[in-house]
């Protein structure tokens, strides 16, 4: 694979990963919303990275 088409493949991941985010959180208008409600308590859960 050239280095072209390897640039090309990881524009394209995260292009993709970038839309997947932006769908998945259409619902979020405030950060009330992750402790307001169970769905937004789970995405919570699902981004927390906990580092000491």
């Amino acid at each position: 694979m050239s280095d072209t088409e390897m640039l090309e493949e990881q524009l394209q991941q995260t292009l993709d990963a970038v839309e997947r985010i932006i769908k998945r959180f259409e619902p979020v208008h405030s950060a009330d919303y992750f402790t307001d409600s169970p769905e937004g308590m789970e995405k919570l859960d699902a981004i927390y990275i906990f580092e000491p």
